[in-house]
């Protein structure tokens, strides 16, 4: 969350401006990246639009040897999944009575209840960040299967692409050089072999322990004669933990596929106060509105859903 990206609706009134004063002092507290969602390896793309559409195009075919007088093959492209991403609105609020201002109490519930406002959208924004984690292995992405899935259509030339191990395996040294080993030789949709890597493990904070074990040690965890870690310095990110994972056995890890994880940041952080004469209430309104999801699933490859 940064605090230059929220629009502030300021009424001239005192209420409102202390309580946007209030706001932005919380939300400087919380360096963005810091966040868990953002150490997911959410990319982050502003936007003005109702919604943004994406599409899988077809990718050119590697060219081949071509004989004199002899026209070259023209490939026809084409456009094959379409993702939509529609920010929604998230909003949360509190109301004071106006006898608790009458009896001075007012500035001190202002800066009780205003002081929650950061970590309540945070919370929030932590909660819709692991949804494609948390149901990865059920819900059906845009191209017909989960987004964890041993069928991913390579619809330019057929046949289909894993991002998940054959069978699901606790996290070990071995379980994620395996893993590597399927990123390293996965093809692009094109169905040729692609140029991917993996550059972050991610765990639950059960698993953090074995994490560093394998990412952060230059010595093989699993032997006592010094022998080479081979999975040292191979995810140059190291590893992530993240408390909001469902399962707190699975893990995965971050590929450098570009348009993964998105966020798209609609509008900021918005403050309103209203007074409700009729029933004596003062009522703050915050409000901010965004999108997060998958847009190429192979941004992630997965241990497989260990249950």
């Amino acid at each position: 969350m940064s605090v230059s990206n929220s629009t502030f609706i300021t009424q001239n009134n005192f209420t409102t401006n202390l309580i946007e004063n209030l706001v932005k002092e919380r939300y400087a507290g919380f360096p963005l990246k810091d966040m868990e969602w953002k150490k997911l390896g959410y990319e982050t793309i502003q936007s003005d639009k109702y919604q943004e559409v994406f599409m899988s195009d077809d990718m050119l075919q590697m060219p081949t040897i071509v004989g004199p007088g002899i026209a070259p093959e023209m490939q026809i492209m084409q456009e094959r999944f379409q993702k939509i991403m529609q920010p929604v609105v998230v909003s949360t609020g509190f109301q004071i009575d106006e006898t608790a201002l009458d009896d001075g109490k007012g500035m001190d519930l202002l800066q009780k209840y205003t002081g929650q406002i950061p970590n309540a959208f945070n919370k929030t924004r932590e909660l819709l960040a692991v949804i494609p984690f948390n149901s990865g292995y059920s819900d059906i992405g845009w191209d017909g299967v989960p987004l964890f899935s041993a069928s991913h259509p390579l619809p330019q030339t057929g046949g289909t692409q894993t991002n998940i191990l054959s069978t699901p395996t606790a996290l070990s040294k071995t379980a994620v050089q395996s893993l590597l080993t399927v990123i390293n030789t996965s093809k692009d949709y094109s169905g040729y072999e692609s140029n991917r890597k993996g550059k972050r493990l991610i765990v639950h904070p059960n698993n953090e322990w074995v994490a560093k074990e394998i990412t952060a040690s230059p010595y093989n965890p699993d032997n006592a004669n010094n022998a080479i870690n081979a999975i040292f310095n191979v995810l140059d990110e190291g590893y992530a933990t993240n408390r909001y994972l469902s399962n707190v056995s699975n893990w995965e890890i971050l590929t450098d596929e570009p348009m993964g994880l998105t966020h798209i940041e609609r509008r900021g952080l918005r403050i309103r106060t209203e007074e409700k004469i009729a029933e004596r209430l003062e009522m703050t309104l915050a409000d901010e509105r965004y999108a997060m999801g998958v847009i190429n699933p192979f941004c992630l490859f997965g241990s497989g859903n260990i249950v």
